[in-house]
């Protein structure tokens, strides 16, 4: 009787163990399932958070529309962008500071070189700028910038000046005498 007690309690502890088994493969399943679940909410969430940011700042930037006229440039813009950098000349005029006049049209007359202007505003409105490799241009617009007292544009300019610097050295003809 002790041998057929024994052969149902050992049969019972391989069910058992036989289940525990598929309990502990289920529970890594549903672990990695969990995960893939958790990084796809995350995904989702910053998903949504930056298309609400795009969203606020579009809703924003409607409800501040400015047009300028940089040295005869026309430039539709917002408030929010020419204010975005708070130690700018573009947010000190713009800051209701000072008493600024409409042309008859509604846009603001800045006398400054309109023609890179959009680099400014596109610095304004992404915090970088995109600039194609041309020398003249960059110290155009480092004056520009400087005008503008836009610090982290100056510093972008630069450093994008020094690679071209060191670009056109590196294309120079070796003069040493050998």
């Amino acid at each position: 009787a002790r041998r057929v007690v024994d052969e149902k309690v050992s049969s019972a502890m391989t069910k058992m163990k036989g289940q525990f088994e598929k309990l502990v493969a289920e529970k890594e399943k549903f672990s990695e399932w969990r995960t893939e679940q958790l990084k796809r909410l995350e995904d989702e969430k910053s998903r949504f958070t930056n298309e609400k940011k795009v969203i606020t700042d579009i809703v924003q930037s409607q409800s501040g529309r400015v047009v300028l006229n940089v040295g005869g440039h026309r430039f539709d813009t917002s408030l929010a962008t020419l204010t975005k950098d708070q130690n700018s000349m573009l947010a000190a005029m713009f800051s209701g500071r000072y008493a600024l006049k409409a042309e008859h049209d509604g846009s603001y007359f800045v006398d400054r070189d309109g023609s890179n202007f959009r680099y400014i505003l596109n610095y304004l409105r992404d915090n970088t700028v995109t600039l194609p490799p041309n020398r003249l241009l960059h110290l155009e617009l480092l004056r520009e910038a400087n005008f503008y007292q836009l610090t982290g544009l100056v510093e972008q300019i630069k450093a994008s000046l020094k690679r071209i610097e060191q670009q056109l050295d590196a294309q120079k003809p070796d003069t040493k005498p050998r």
